[in-house]
């Protein structure tokens, strides 16, 4: 049944049909087979095949856990360092399962416990050279991660990370072709301020509209700073003033100080709207922007 239930999931030799693969899976399971003990647990977290249910993917978890599967681990210490499912949170016993998951190459496993291991959590403590390694396997697997490795090696002072500009660079280009939006956000940085690169602005405005483009805060700032005041490019101001309402709605204080200058007196396309230009100068001011609080 569990090897039905793989077959049905991927459509080998068969038709895809996630309900069919939930059926067999479910029924290997309930035998004790270890491999189906986990993936009805992934099957029950992600809504595959049935309806989504917490509860009952850490059931499923637990059990393909206490047969040394690796999803088990994985899982049932996800699921216990967010306390989901009807667990109370615990970051500690969480650590024992995902180092288990995670020292067998499971790149969820890895995720969580390097996030864990960066910032320290209660009873865990912060193991950075521990958490960059686990990030960087994890990387394979969710792209997204290079954005958040290139973060660490510019801004993570704080978390005991030497700032190091090339990796930076390697990590924001492979995030980048990944589109992810803080790597493409970083790439752009390199190219504005020549950092392991030569400078060069076009080549940043390209890759800033990139971070834009998915949605990543600082991203729209940015670019809307490039459409209105001709960086790497011609001016769009209407394109520029649109995207500094996105970034000032999307939290970025400084282009919350800004929209709000534009709607008190009008911009070239935006209308002047007092009260909404009062909401945004308070939200600037409340996230500590110097010129709001003045």
């Amino acid at each position: 049944a569990s090897t039905l239930g793989a077959m049905y999931a991927l459509g080998q030799g068969v038709p895809k049909d996630d309900a069919a693969a939930f059926r067999y899976t479910l029924q290997a399971a309930r035998a004790g087979d270890a491999t189906a003990l986990g993936n009805a647990g992934s099957m029950y977290e992600f809504g595959i095949g049935t309806a989504r249910d917490e509860a009952q993917a850490v059931r499923w978890y637990r059990q393909a856990a206490e047969q040394g599967s690796v999803r088990g681990d994985s899982g049932y210490g996800r699921a216990l360092l967010l306390g989901k499912g009807g667990l109370s949170a615990n970051a500690p016993e969480a650590m024992d399962y995902l180092r288990k998951a995670a020292n067998a190459g499971d790149s969820a496993a890895q995720m969580f416990a390097a996030q864990t291991l960066i910032t320290g959590s209660a009873g865990v403590a912060r193991d950075p050279p521990q958490a960059l390694r686990w990030y960087q396997s994890a990387a394979r697997d969710f792209p997204a991660l290079y954005g958040d490795l290139a973060s660490l090696y510019a801004n993570g002072r704080q978390y005991g990370i030497a700032p190091d500009s090339a990796k930076v660079l390697e990590y924001a280009r492979e995030g980048a072709k990944a589109g992810d939006g803080q790597a493409s956000y970083l790439l752009a940085d390199a190219y504005f301020n020549g950092r392991e690169v030569a400078a060069d602005d076009s080549l940043g405005r390209q890759w800033i509209g990139k971070s834009a483009e998915a949605g990543y805060p600082q991203g729209l700032y940015s670019y809307a700073l490039c459409l209105l005041r001709g960086i790497g490019g011609a001016p769009d101001v209407p394109q520029g003033e649109r995207l500094l309402l996105k970034a000032a709605e999307a939290g970025v204080s400084k282009a919350q100080y800004e929209a709000a200058v534009m709607l008190f007196q009008g911009g070239q396309t935006v209308q002047a709207d007092i009260p909404r230009g009062v909401k945004l100068m308070l939200a600037a001011a409340e996230a500590g922007h110097a010129d709001a609080q003045a």
